[in-house]
């Protein structure tokens, strides 16, 4: 290019001392300096109004065999703005310098733009260099020539890019129904913004009326980015590159549209939007096919129709061309066009994709949609969570609104109707809430469910519990006919969350994790504050039972983040899960707790079953081993559900100080007991009480129980069925499995 050609684009030739810019005197000194080591060479330099330019050649390296034409010497343009704080942009100057992917808009006949980086300039100026953006430079140009600009994977630049405004869809709007759709826009944004329904809107003023043409056009190569078509003319033109005839194919369209005999002005007043599908097979991997859609606003119908030709208007009366003229090239010309980029509503496949999810949620039925489980479904519904029946009898009140994702406007519904339809809609406001994947049941869970609610908990893929309940969890594990269960709750004191996941087949269900939960809390210093009531009660309404525990809103959106990140990464494992978060006030961090899943052992006796796991048979045979030669014993602590005949035995005492033992016989004392047995329970909550006693037998014998345990047995039922509850007795001997008894 001549220093002439130069002036004219950058303006009068000067020297570097007269840059005002820091970017453009450190480029021009560092390019004059030993570092630059010969791959570059400053050409001239020259200053406008709001611009600095340095113009400098440099070295590529090439490839045996470049893929685009790009010179081992390249002489290049770098432009500094004086005014606005913006990128330095990057100007091939040789004439024929190639079309190529990453390359920046420009105005017609301009020096191609080349686009060194997707990150925007405030993000990335503190780490610009005058070294690395030669580097930059030098780079774009080698990758270009090697054909790796644009890399095997990585999504293709739009043919258009800057669109004037967008027109949204339903999710799963397919391009083929997109000219069904029913179209309202809003003229006064910026950008202009559409919306396409399957069902017609309600009318608002300043909602303009538009009707979709749709065309398929056949697959072109991908290139540098197109500038945006002006008219239609332009747009015409743009088709032509692919061989297509865009004014012919739009005239058989508008035709379509015409009415069969003449209409009234007013009735064909309506916007016309061309959406068109454009395949795309790339120049570096042509076997590689992508596709965009694309819509351009082309103005009104009638303009359109008598532009190409097929409609007529005379005396405020409009009706198709009885004789279809050839298209005016001068009123198309003046039709102007707005490039608009659709955009689908979010979807499931979507949603996993932004949140790095390749596994797909299942199905879920969700009890409990209160404050930690609103908040947790919210997530899981954000993060691709597309099919959930939301359970819950409950309404919404005021003081609701304090920590649950429903605002104002939901009080007085019920919580799972109000919870479903926000969901349901938030994903795709368009679409039949009838056909939103968020289905909802108010009823409270519990035995004898109606039809509707036992196939809710039969057929989904999970089961999620957020009722802080212990009956709810309890009549879960206690059914054989619903689905894996994944379970969550806030402890009283707001302070821990407890998550409990049973496994694939089930074999540890809700009622056990809840137990060796119990277990943990009393064995465990770092959960022994879990079950305390260190929080306070507020009263919303005027009975005692009207009463809700204080819990900030801001430990239940960790909690809800935490339990739905652990359902999320968990849920496609087939094994049972169960731990303990504590949130530490000072730092809101987190610290995890893990609970040892074991599998219990269940045996069956006089209508009961008892179950317990190795840990406690492990734990009651050190206890023998210490004590033999003489046998030991001491009291055993469980969870007894009397509604369902069920002991989860977790617990079993050492032997009080003052017991007497005998190699053949054992007579367990009493100090200390009582302290112990309320301790336990003053931890758990009273949940984790006296169910019964154990001792051993020495070697030689089996675990059988003798004619004096029996009669024990038999005094301790007595005892026991004062307050209704089993009396349940384990012999531990030689044998790992201990003998059960249970006097009912």
């Amino acid at each position: 290019m001549t220093a002439q050609g130069l002036a004219s684009l950058f303006g009068e030739p000067c020297s570097e001392e007269g840059f005002g810019s820091i970017y453009s005197r450190a480029f021009t000194g560092f390019l004059k300096g030993p570092d630059v080591n010969g791959t570059a060479r400053l050409l001239s330099c020259h200053t406008s109004d709001a611009m600095e330019t340095v113009v400098l050649e440099i070295d590529v390296v090439l490839p045996q065999h470049p893929i685009a034409d790009i010179r081992s010497k390249e002489v290049v343009a770098c432009r500094f703005r004086t005014i606005r704080d913006e990128r330095p942009e990057v100007l091939a100057l040789r004439a024929d310098f190639p079309r190529l992917p990453h390359q920046n808009l420009q105005p017609a006949n301009s020096p191609r733009s080349l686009c060194l980086s997707p990150t925007s300039w405030d993000e990335s100026k503190h780490l610009w260099s005058p070294s690395a953006f030669l580097e930059h430079i030098r780079s774009w140009l080698a990758r270009a020539a090697s054909g790796t600009l644009h890399l095997r994977g990585q999504p293709r630049e739009p043919l258009l890019a800057s669109p004037q405004g967008y027109l949204i869809l339903p999710s799963n709007a397919t391009f083929e129904e997109v000219d069904k759709l029913f179209v309202s826009g809003d003229f006064d944004s910026s950008p202009m913004m559409m919306w396409g329904t399957r069902t017609r809107p309600d009318e608002q003023p300043g909602k303009g009326k538009f009707k979709v043409i749709r065309l398929e056009m056949p697959p072109r190569e991908h290139g540098l980015i197109e500038t945006l078509p002006d008219t239609l003319a332009d747009l015409e033109i743009l088709c032509q590159s692919a061989g297509y005839g865009l004014t012919n194919e739009l005239a058989k369209k508008v035709k379509e549209l015409a009415p069969a005999g003449n209409v009234a002005r007013s009735d064909f007043s309506f916007q016309i939007l061309l959406a068109l599908h454009l395949p795309v097979t790339g120049k570096e991997h042509p076997e590689i096919t992508t596709s965009e859609e694309w819509v351009f606003m082309i103005g009104e119908a009638l303009a359109l129709g008598e532009a190409l030709g097929v409609i007529v208007s005379s005396s405020g009366l409009v009706g198709p061309a009885i004789i279809p003229q050839p298209p005016s090239r001068k009123r198309i010309e003046d039709i102007q066009v707005l490039t608009i980029a659709p955009f689908r509503r979010l979807n499931e496949q979507r949603a996993l994709a932004s949140n790095g999810l390749t596994v797909r949620y299942p199905s879920v039925a969700v009890i409990g949609v209160g404050s930690l489980g609103s908040k947790c479904l919210e997530i899981l519904a954000r993060q691709g969570i597309s099919k959930a029946t939301l359970i819950d009898a409950d309404r919404f009140f005021p003081h609701n609104t304090a920590r649950h994702v429903l605002f104002g406007d939901a009080v007085g519904y019920k919580k799972a109707d109000a919870l479903s339809h926000l969901l349901g809609m938030r994903h795709d406001p368009g679409a039949d809430p009838d056909d939103s994947g968020f289905k909802f049941i108010t009823e409270k869970f519990g035995p004898n469910p109606s039809e509707e609610l036992n196939s809710a908990v039969n057929r989904a893929g999970y089961v999620l519990d957020f009722s802080a309940s212990v009956a709810v969890a309890r009549e879960l594990a206690a059914r054989d006919d619903v689905s894996r269960c994944f379970s969550a709750f806030i402890n009283p004191g707001a302070d821990t969350l407890f998550v409990h996941r049973e496994d694939a087949r089930r074999a540890v269900r809700l009622d056990w994790l809840e137990a060796i939960t119990l277990r943990a809390i009393v064995e465990d210093p770092r959960l022994g504050h879990a079950y305390s009531r260190n929080g306070s009660e507020i009263w919303y309404g005027g009975p005692c039972r009207e009463v809700s525990t204080v819990l900030p809103n801001q430990n239940v959106s960790i909690f809800a983040a935490a339990a739905a990140g652990l359902f999320t990464n968990h849920h496609p494992s087939p094994e049972a899960g169960c731990s303990a978060l504590h949130l530490c006030p000072e730092t809101m961090g987190l610290t995890s707790v893990p609970i040892h899943v074991t599998t219990p052992e269940t045996v069956e006796i006089n209508g009961w079953k008892v179950r317990f796991d190795a840990k406690l048979v492990d734990s009651m045979q050190a206890m023998r081993l210490v004590g033999l030669p003489n046998e030991t014993g001491g009291v055993l602590f469980g969870v007894l559900d009397r509604e369902r005949k069920t002991c989860s035995v977790v617990m079993a005492s050492p032997s009080p100080p003052d017991s007497r033992s005998w190699p053949d016989a054992y007579i367990r004392g009493s100090s200390g007991l009582k302290q112990q047995v309320d301790h336990v329970g003053e931890l758990t909550a009273g949940q984790l009480q006296y169910v019964g006693e154990w001792h051993s037998h020495p070697p030689g014998h089996s675990n059988r129980p003798s004619q004096l345990d029996r009669e024990a047995l038999e005094i301790l039922r007595q005892i026991m069925a004062r307050e209704a509850l089993p009396a349940i007795a384990f012999i531990i001997g030689e044998q790992n499995k201990p003998h059960v008894s249970v006097g009912w």
